[in-house]
Order: structure tokens, then sequence, then C-alpha cells
């Protein structure tokens, strides 16, 4: 069975890798992987680099960012041939489906699914943004995160 999931972020803060544990969206990930110590996982981001402002601050990058970097991003996940594709948030989300041309996502009450290919494409809002915005949500996010994993990991190999 296939136990291999990708979390895609957005892009990296200056000298620092936002999804490590070190950094809080990496706390949080690691919350997430601590009920998996069967899987095997890889982080990596739309882009590659820190894209800055004309003042140096760290800014979203443009669409033609994105759309440069995407190449290297699906090497990546084809090379890794991971079961789940985990988008944080909506960029990473917006990203695949208009570069991967999934038009039709699943709805649910704090995520969307998707599928490419043989692989599922897990849709949610940013772990940054539960820290700043919803802090006191954090274990269910964790919880729904770990609930939606392992039911797409095992629904058809009948996990026990």
């Amino acid at each position: 069975m296939n136990k291999r999931i990708i979390w895609v972020g957005i892009s990296d803060k200056q000298g620092e890798k936002l999804l490590s544990p070190s950094a809080i969206s990496g706390k949080i990930i690691s919350m997430v992987e601590n009920g998996f110590p069967f899987i095997e996982t890889h982080k990596t981001n739309l882009v590659k680099y820190a894209p800055v402002d004309e003042n140096g601050k760290l800014r979203y990058p443009t669409k033609k960012e994105i759309d440069e970097s995407f190449p290297a991003l699906l090497e990546e996940i084809i090379a890794f041939t991971p079961k789940i594709v985990i988008a944080l948030g909506g960029i990473v989300k917006d990203s695949l489906a208009r570069n991967l041309k999934i038009n039709e996502w699943e709805p649910h009450e704090n995520y969307q699914n998707a599928k490419y290919k043989e692989t599922i494409i897990i849709a949610v809002k940013h772990p940054s943004y539960i820290y700043v915005y919803k802090r006191n949500e954090i274990d269910d996010y964790v919880s729904m995160l770990q609930n939606e994993i392992m039911y797409q990991l095992c629904k058809k190999n009948h996990c026990q």
C-alpha cells in the first residue's frame, strides 16, 4: 500500500523552511504526522524561494511565479509518487487545480478533495491561518486531517 504524503505550501521565508518543525506551520504538520508513524512524508512549496516586495518583505507569489515554478513541483510529485497531496491553503489549491486541470472538488466542511490520476489531493486551510485566526481550533484541525488521511489511505485497502 502506498503510504506517502506530500505537503505543499506556498513558498519559503528567507533563511527559514516554513514547513519545518521549527516553524509554526511545521509544528502543526508534525502534530498531524505524529498520528502516522507508518507513513513517509515530504514537504515542499509551490515556489522554492521567498518572493519579496520592493521593501524586502515576504509577499505571496504572483500567478506568473507560481506557473513558472510549477513544472519543478510536478516533477517532485511524480518522483515521490504520493498517495496523498495536501494542499495548504487556497493559493496552492488553485494552482494545482489550474495546472493539473482539476475542475471537480468534493466539498467537505473543513476541506475539499480531488483526484489527479491515482493521487488524492486534500485542500485545507494553511496551518499558519489556523494558528493566527483560529488558534483554539488547532486540535480540531489536526484531528480532522488525521481522520481524512486515514480514510484516504485505508478506504480501498481495509487497514486495521
